[in-house]
């Protein structure tokens, strides 16, 4: 990063700079989920899935609103309806993965193929 005295010289000479500031909202969004690490990290649903995907805890990333899965982001959100685009994955929540067996079995599919 480049100082303020710097920054204003270069300027004064003609040079113009672009800075890259830090995003002051760092919340999730709000059309997705947040994710509880703890208990995500430990739900049988997750475990199995990463089982099935081949993957191990150390290979995932878990932060606010996502899932990092290498290949696929995995999201959540409100309503019960899962989808697949390119390498986004959005779902209802683990718990409601967990009691719908249609949903389960439905994500299960798309994860197949």
């Amino acid at each position: 990063m480049i100082q303020q005295a710097a920054f204003d010289k270069l300027t004064a000479m003609g040079i113009d700079l672009y800075q890259l500031r830090d995003q002051q909202n760092s919340a999730p969004s709000a059309d997705y989920l947040a994710i509880d690490v703890k208990a995500t990290a430990n739900h049988r649903l997750y475990l199995d899935i990463l089982t099935a995907l081949s993957l191990n805890q150390t290979e995932v990333g878990i932060k606010e609103d996502k899932i990092d899965l290498g290949l696929l982001q995995w999201q959540f959100h409100q309503a019960e309806t899962i989808e697949l685009t390119k390498q986004h994955l959005v779902t209802p929540s683990l718990d409601v993965l967990a009691q719908q067996p249609q949903l389960k079995q439905q994500l299960w599919l798309l994860l197949a193929n």
